[in-house]
């Protein structure tokens, strides 16, 4: 259900700085899409909402910013003072403005450098919602072409009420009517022209200018912006030093978990449609005690010279509930998560689901195969050469039966099975455990040759079905979704069968305490090498989980790394155990 998440539809687009001809053609690409949201009317403001963890615990806001609607009279309130200080001919062009374009030149030309930039309000918006800030020509060009489109679907007041909900003010506030409640916890109508003229001087250089960073860079923004609005308009302001206001900022807990806001709203998007602008809290599968400990560990894991990323994720075996869901590359977090995209090689963790396969076609876990180097008569390789197989180290083990090749992982005998099982079955195993279809596949994939990778997600959820016997559902991560005046539960996706009871009992039988024992528990499951990382699928009683470490380089066999997936777990399951020993038990 969720494995596919990787695939996210943003509303806003992440152009790169353009280089080059190739670049800009790429860039460019996104311009009839851009277009369709616009003359549809759809420039989609992405509102925050509050992210817990499933006692309620806070995770942090979505995207990592607040924002809140704002009023018609918050509107009429702001507007005089955004217009005279960022476009005075706001109401007089169609979304460029020819003369500020070119005092803008002139000034930067004179001060050989960029000191203003000549943008309208109309494309500001466009920057903020469609656009990334990066300065280049044909990211300007773009936004010069949708600022004229913009004016032609959408009136002024349509375009001042989104831009005063979507410009950044810093501080994780977008909009006036956020910031007014961040810094002087009131709504916007209750602030006075001196405050207004506080928070109007965030536009320039929010990240300098907002309170948190430097006080005393607000309150000498804000005298400045007094006396420019003094100057050009009408307003009654003070241009000596406004009073002590009561200036108390809310700092704003960012999400701690920034890449899993698009996975939550494209999954709302999916199950509820376009509710977005209504939700004020979603309710996540997630334990954050769990979550903390999978951190830790994989932080300190990352850290270690030869490894470049560590990622894991674990499942409630009862539910498909995700537990938690953790990626981190030398210290720092992860942006994009191994556990939703597929692109993980999953190396002998495959070998459990093609004795499966085996066991379904008629044959035993006693069948005796020979354990010696392989090539195959009809299965090419990548190089159209036929497929030969060795073991890790040259290691042959003689004649030995299917089971003690799962236990042992010889590659060899699981590349002979291949050649005796029907190549549909074999094919079909895989697909029913959600771990590949059957498109461009081939008998190679019982030593995990997977053209396009598989997530994490999808290879615990697929050890799950292993640890029920057969029995399936797809991965949850939400619970509930609270909206303005309602709440929406998410449904728990039904249980199906996709293997016999007896067989996927008999595989689960030979795994049985073959990862590693942890004080009273033990892990049953596979462990996976490939030349790029280690990984480790498995499960106990009450979880399902898969990590996976990527290497810094490929490796040949005759190197050992310090930390391996398998001891990664062992830290992992060491650690929780002190106080969620009920994670491990039904």
């Amino acid at each position: 259900m969720y494995q596919h998440t990787a695939s996210y539809t943003f509303s806003t687009l992440n152009l790169e700085p353009i280089r080059g001809y190739r670049k800009a053609y790429d860039a460019l690409r996104f311009l009839p899409r851009a277009v369709r949201l616009i003359s549809s009317k759809n420039i989609n403001l992405k509102r925050t909402f509050h992210i817990t963890d499933r006692y309620g615990h806070i995770f942090g806001l979505s995207g990592g910013d607040l924002q809140y609607p704002i009023t018609q009279q918050e509107i009429r309130k702001i507007s005089p003072f955004v217009v005279s200080l960022e476009d005075r001919r706001f109401f007089h062009h169609h979304g460029i403005d020819p003369k500020g374009v070119a005092r803008a030149l002139v000034r930067n030309v004179l001060a050989r450098k960029i000191v203003q930039g000549g943008s309208t309000i109309t494309q500001q918006l466009v920057r903020n919602t469609l656009l990334t800030p990066d300065r280049s020509l044909t990211r300007k060009l773009m936004e010069m072409i949708l600022a004229l489109l913009i004016e032609k679907y959408y009136s002024k007041h349509e375009i001042l009420n989104l831009y005063c909900q979507s410009v950044y003010l810093g501080g994780g506030a977008r909009g006036f009517g956020t910031a007014a409640r961040l810094l002087y916890r009131r709504p916007l109508t209750n602030l006075s022209h001196d405050q207004i003229c506080g928070l109007i001087g965030l536009l320039r250089s929010p990240s300098v200018t907002y309170p948190e960073n430097s006080t005393k860079d607000f309150f000498s923004r804000q005298r400045l912006v007094m006396r420019v609005i003094s100057n050009k308009t009408s307003l009654p302001i003070e241009t000596k030093a406004p009073k002590a206001p009561s200036l108390n900022p809310i700092k704003v807990q960012g999400a701690k978990k920034p890449r899993l806001s698009h996975i939550i709203e494209q999954i709302i998007e999916r199950e509820f449609g376009d509710i977005r602008s209504s939700v004020k809290r979603v309710t996540l599968t997630l334990d954050s005690k769990v979550q903390k400990t999978l951190d830790r560990v994989l932080q300190d894991a990352s850290c270690d010279e030869n490894i470049s990323e560590a990622s894991g994720v674990i499942l409630e075996n009862q539910t498909g509930e995700i537990l938690a869901e953790s990626s981190w590359q030398k210290g720092s977090e992860s942006y994009f998560s191994p556990s939703f995209s597929g692109k993980i090689q999953p190396g002998s963790t495959f070998k459990t689901f093609a004795l499966l396969s085996a066991l379904e076609q008629g044959y035993t876990p006693q069948l005796e195969l020979d354990s010696s180097p392989f090539e195959s008569s009809f299965i090419n390789d990548h190089d159209n050469n036929l497929w030969k197989v060795r073991n890790h180290a040259h290691i042959y083990r003689g004649r030995i039966s299917l089971k003690d090749a799962l236990i042992h992982s010889d590659n060899t005998v699981f590349a002979r099975l291949s050649e005796l099982l029907d190549i549909k079955g074999l094919l079909d195993t895989y697909a029913r455990f959600r771990l590949s279809s059957t498109a461009g596949s081939n008998p190679s994939i019982v030593l995990g040759a997977i053209t396009s990778g598989i997530s994490l997600l999808q290879l615990a959820s697929a050890y799950r079905a292993i640890a029920r016997n057969g029995v399936f559902s797809e991965p949850q991560l939400l619970k509930f979704v609270e909206l303005n005046d309602t709440v929406l539960k998410l449904k728990r996706p039904p249980d199906t069968f996709i293997a016999d009871y007896d067989l996927a009992g008999t595989v689960k039988r030979i795994l049985l305490g073959s990862g590693l024992s942890v004080g009273q528990i033990a892990f049953s499951g596979k462990t996976g090498t490939t030349s790029n990382g280690s990984l480790f699928a498995g499960y106990t009683d009450a979880i399902s989980l898969a990590i996976w470490l990527g290497f810094n380089k490929p490796v040949n066999e005759t190197e050992t790394k310090a930390k391996t997936a398998k001891r990664i777990l062992h830290d992992f399951a060491t650690r929780i155990l002190g106080y969620r020993s009920k994670l491990f038990s039904i």
